[in-house]
């Protein structure tokens, strides 16, 4: 998918981290394609993870932090405790290296990933597990564009919101989306594990409409399961 060419990106060189959901991922994203990246499943212990991965990710690019031109972190909605710990990466590294840190929508990404893997004309549908009997879902043009905002519904509340038509629908909440829709509605699920991507966190940053990038703040659409110590 050709990039935002109306309104070019100043960010050629862009390190990317997710952690908002079941899997721990960072990308470098290099003038034009994706230079070293990594990914793996997990449901906890990103913390543990997430650092080491950096590192190598950038040696694999063969660049350092002062090479970078922003760094970009999904901030929800997601996993609470995963999406602090990205976006405490992220601040940390973007102070350390004095570079912008930029916010992509966890449903957003998930979206654009399912866009440049299987085009399609028609509406995209991004919906997350919320793990509470529940999804996290947003709808987007074929454009990436926004049509809703990012809400929490049931599988069949949302199943009633989408068009008439096909529709793409991509994220670890697309089963119970499909079990839902069965009664006539014309869904297709987008291949993959349903996880968001660091890869595509960086795409959209550097390639992908200005309208995606948001501030460096978490997005929670329903209060953590857990408990802070204070």
């Amino acid at each position: 998918m050709a990039g935002n060419e109306s309104n070019p990106s100043p960010f050629r060189v862009v390190l990317a981290l997710d952690c908002s959901a079941a899997a721990c991922s960072a990308a470098v994203w290099r003038q034009g394609a994706i230079a070293a990246s990594q990914s793996r499943p997990m449901a906890r212990g990103h913390a543990e993870v997430l650092v080491p991965m950096i590192e190598t990710i950038m040696a694999g690019a063969g660049i350092g932090y002062a090479d970078l031109d922003a760094v970009a972190v999904t901030v929800g909605p997601g996993a609470f405790t995963g999406l602090r710990i990205a976006l405490a990466a992220a601040l940390g590294i973007g102070l350390a290296a004095g570079r912008p840190v930029i916010g992509i929508g966890t449903l957003q990404a998930l979206a654009a990933g399912a866009r440049l893997a299987a085009p399609t004309d028609g509406e995209i549908a991004a919906v997350i597990d919320n793990k509470r009997a529940g999804l996290y879902a947003q709808r987007f043009g074929p454009d990436l564009a926004p049509r809703t905002e990012p809400g929490v519904f049931s599988p069949e509340a949302f199943v009633a919101t989408l068009p008439d038509g096909p529709v793409l629908v991509v994220g670890d909440g697309a089963p119970a989306l499909a079990l839902a829709a069965m009664s006539g509605r014309t869904i297709t699920v987008a291949p993959g594990p349903g996880l968001p991507d660091a890869g595509d966190v960086a795409w959209l940053v550097a390639e992908g409409p200005m309208a995606a990038r948001l501030p460096p703040t978490p997005i929670y659409l329903q209060a953590p399961a857990v408990t802070l110590a204070t």
